[in-house]
C-alpha cells in the first residue's frame, strides 16, 4: 500500500515516528543523537553524520550513526576533523542539486578532500555509489540560516539514491534542522536562566522580579535571599504586599513609575522593614519584557544607609564648623540670599546681627588654647540657644559670628539681642575656672522691598565696631 505521495505507508509511518522521536528529545546532544539515529532509520544509508557549525566559523562533528548490521558503518567522531564552513561551500558549488540535497560526484571532487572513506572496490555499474562519492543535506533554521550539516554514506541500495529517497532525506532533514535549532535555542535559554537564577539568589544586593498588571498592581515575580533579609521578610510576604507598604510614610515615591519608566537612575527612598525601622535603600530597575496586559521588571535593592551616613557626614563637615558644630563660612552666602527671600515674603521684615566676642584673645593668653575653644563653644551653644530654632547661626571665623532673622519686627530684635548679650556675659566654667567674655552685637535691619544681602553685612559689621567703641570693648575681662 501506498500514500498519496507515492511513499509506502510503512515509510510514512517511520518517517513520521523518527521525526516525533528528534522533536521531543530534551538536550542539544540527544537531539542531535536522535537526528542521525533517524536518519540510518529511514533514509536508506548505513552512516549519518551531523557536523555542527560553530562561532569559530567550523563545521566540528558532533553526532554519528551507523547501521549495527554494516561493520564498515562504524565511525568515530574523534576520526573526523573539522572543515571550514568555506572549504564546504565550495565542495557543495561542484555539486549537483538532487531537491534540496547537494550530491558531489567522486569525479568532481577535489583531489585533496579529506573525508571518511570505507575500504569498499569501486563500483563499475552507472549509477552506483562510490566510496568518495558525497551527499549532504544543510540544516537551517526558522529563518532559513544554516546552522549544521547532515551527511550520509553507504547506501543499502549500493546505488546514488533516487528521487523518492533524497525527498525522504530532504523531509527529514528539514524537520530535524528547525528541531535541532529549537533545542540548542531551549538549552542557551536553560543555561541563561541557570545562570541568572545563580546570579539572582546569590546576589550581594536585594533583587525582585517583579510583574506589573496595567493598574501598577505586583501580579507575580519572585524575590532573591537579600531582599527578604534586607526588608525583614519572607518570600511569601514580599509576594503579596503591595509596593506602597514597603516605603516609609510621608515620601513623595511613585515606585511604579519609576520601574515603569526603565531609567538607570537610583531613586533613593526609605524603605520600611518588618521591624518597624526605615531602611534607606537605592533602587534601579529595567524592564524586560511588556505587553498590553503585563510589564516585566528587574529591581535591584542595595542598602545604602552607610552611603548615606558617610555623604551626610561629608556634607556637615563641609558646611559645619568643627569646634562650634555651627553652620560654617561657607553658607554665609547661600543663607543671606534665603534670608533675603524670607524678608521679601514677610510683612515684618528681618535683620543681620554681626557678634564679637569681646575680650577672647586674653582668655587664649592667659589660660590657653583649650580654654579658648571651650569658651567659643560656650559661646555658640548660648547664641542658638537666644534664637527661635529656624533663625540661622554662623561662626565666619575665630570669635566672630553671624546671626541671620527672618519674621522679626525692630522692637523684637532688640529683645533677642540683650537676650544674647545677657547670656554670654555669664561666667563660663572651664575646670576650676570661670571665664568672663562679653559680645558687641552689631546690628542691619530690613523691610520688604529690595534686600542687598551684602550691604546688610557690611552694615551690621559696621554697627558691631561702633558699639565696640562704645563700650570700650575687646579687652581681657
Amino acid at each position: 500500500m501506498t500514500s498519496a505521495q507515492g511513499y509506502d505507508a510503512g515509510t510514512v509511518h517511520d518517517l513520521l515516528a523518527a521525526l516525533r522521536h528528534v522533536q521531543t528529545r530534551t538536550t542539544f546532544a540527544e537531539t542531535l543523537q536522535a537526528v542521525v539515529d533517524g536518519v540510518v532509520a529511514v533514509s536508506g544509508f548505513d552512516v549519518a553524520v551531523v557536523r555542527v557549525l560553530h562561532r569559530d566559523g567550523m563545521l566540528h562533528c558532533e553526532a554519528v550513526a551507523g547501521h549495527p548490521d554494516n561493520p564498515l558503518a562504524a565511525v568515530d567522531v574523534s576520526d573526523l576533523e573539522p572543515v571550514a564552513v568555506a572549504e564546504l561551500q565550495a565542495e557543495f558549488d561542484l555539486g549537483a542539486r538532487l531537491g534540496d540535497l547537494i550530491f558531489l560526484h567522486h569525479a568532481d571532487a577535489p583531489a585533496d578532500v579529506d573525508a571518511w572513506v570505507p575500504d569498499l572496490p569501486e563500483p563499475v555499474e552507472d549509477g552506483g555509489w562510490h566510496p568518495m562519492d558525497a551527499l549532504w543535506a544543510p540544516m537551517r533554521d526558522d529563518d532559513g540560516v544554516l546552522h549544521a550539516v547532515l551527511g550520509v554514506d553507504l547506501p543499502r541500495s549500493g546505488r546514488v539514491p533516487d528521487a523518492q529517497q533524497a525527498e525522504i532525506l530532504a523531509l527529514f532533514a528539514g524537520q530535524a534542522g528547525i528541531a535541532l535549532s529549537h533545542a540548542r535555542l531551549a538549552e542557551r535559554l536553560r543555561r541563561h536562566e541557570r545562570e541568572f537564577r545563580m546570579a539572582f539568589d546569590h546576589a550581594v544586593n536585594g533583587m525582585a522580579l517583579v510583574h506589573l498588571d496595567t493598574a501598577g498592581r505586583v501580579v507575580g515575580g519572585r524575590v532573591n535571599p537579600m531582599l527578604c533579609e534586607l526588608l525583614g521578610r519572607t518570600p511569601e510576604e514580599l509576594a503579596t504586599l503591595p509596593l506602597s507598604r514597603l516605603v516609609a510614610p510621608g515620601q513623595d515615591v511613585d515606585l511604579v513609575a519609576s520601574i515603569v519608566s526603565d531609567t538607570q537612575d537610583e531613586l533613593q527612598l526609605r524603605a520600611l522593614h518588618a521591624d518597624g525601622t526605615q531602611r534607606w535603600v537605592g533602587v534601579t530597575s529595567a524592564v524586560v519584557a511588556s505587553t498590553a496586559e503585563l510589564t516585566t521588571a528587574i529591581l535591584h535593592v542595595a542598602d545604602i544607609g552607610e552611603r548615606r551616613r558617610l555623604g551626610d557626614e561629608l556634607a556637615r563637615q563641609a558646611t559645619r564648623d568643627e569646634l562650634t558644630g555651627l553652620w560654617n563660612r561657607r553658607v554665609l552666602d547661600a543663607r543671606l540670599d534665603q534670608l533675603a527671600c524670607r524678608i521679601e515674603a514677610s510683612s515684618e521684615g528681618g535683620a543681620v546681627l554681626f557678634v564679637d566676642v569681646d575680650g577672647f584673645k586674653g582668655v587664649n593668653d592667659t589660660y590657653g588654647h583649650h580654654a579658648g575653644d571651650r569658651t567659643l563653644q560656650a559661646v555658640g551653644t548660648r547664641l542658638q540657644e537666644s534664637v527661635r530654632p529656624d533663625d540661622v547661626v554662623i561662626r565666619i571665623g575665630g570669635d566672630e559670628f553671624v546671626v541671620l532673622l527672618a519674621d522679626i519686627t525692630p522692637e523684637v530684635v532688640a529683645t533677642v539681642v540683650a537676650r544674647l548679650e545677657g547670656r554670654i556675659s555669664r561666667p563660663i566654667r572651664v575646670g576650676p575656672v570661670a571665664i568672663r567674655v562679653t559680645a558687641s552685637v552689631g546690628v542691619a535691619h530690613a523691610g520688604p522691598g529690595h534686600v542687598d544681602t551684602d550691604a546688610l553685612l557690611a552694615q551690621a559689621d559696621t554697627d558691631m565696631y561702633a558699639r565696640k567703641r562704645l563700650t570700650g570693648s575687646g579687652h581681657p575681662a
